[in-house]
């Protein structure tokens, strides 16, 4: 439920003293039919219809979208490191968010990975923040790929124990302002050159950073 100083955040946001900057967290669809075989919230990821499998002409609003009163251009795409990496290393990119609008305003900038192998895991949201931008100005922003949204996870001994491994293969990685099919965004190809077991990686698979 809403607590008091609720009201005050709505008029700020509507009346223009502050710019909005939050995002969705799921996907709405255009139609009920689009929704066929899930039967409740547990059902989503099997029927395949959560943002990770979402095919853009029948969304009506995406996962991680949301309204500003500014316009935000994505540049300089930069890989912080080779494209070739070992599989339990962490990987890291650098580009630079303008606000092109007339207005200072927040911009939640989200990097997405998806491996490109024939039958890898689908698409990923696997890292975001929220930077202030004034009006006319840009800025450097740094966010890391941990192995842990590359992982796999394939069948264990019983149904508490999986396989968790890196898998190798090439990984396409974007940012931008929201999913790569619904806003603008930058991509880089990296290549993660062998396969690893979460065991063999130093310190685990939630390494954030280089």
């Amino acid at each position: 439920m809403p607590r008091v100083p609720a009201p005050q955040a709505i008029a700020a946001a509507v009346l223009g003293d502050v710019s909005p900057a939050g995002r969705t967290v799921a996907t709405w669809y255009e139609k009920d039919a689009d929704l066929a075989g899930a039967r409740g919230v547990m059902d989503l990821e099997a029927a395949k219809v959560t943002y990770r499998y979402a095919p853009a002409p029948s969304v009506a609003i995406p996962f991680g979208f949301g309204l500003s009163y500014s316009s935000f251009a994505y540049s300089g795409l930069t890989l912080l490191g080779s494209t070739s990496v070992r599989p339990c290393d962490p990987i890291e990119v650098q580009f630079s968010v303008a606000n092109v609008g007339a207005v200072d305003a927040d911009e939640v900038a989200q990097l997405y990975v998806e491996p490109l192998a024939p039958h890898a895991a689908p698409l990923r949201l696997a890292n975001f923040t929220r930077v202030h931008v004034r009006a006319g100005a840009s800025s450097t922003v740094r966010l890391a790929l941990a192995p842990r949204w590359h992982a796999a996870v394939h069948a264990g001994p019983d149904f508490w124990r999986p396989s968790i491994v890196v898998p190798r293969g090439a990984l396409r990685i974007s940012v931008g302002g929201g999913q790569p099919a619904h806003a603008q965004s930058l991509s880089v190809v990296v290549n993660v050159t062998s396969e690893a077991p979460e065991a063999s990686c130093p310190h685990g698979l939630y390494a954030a950073s280089p």
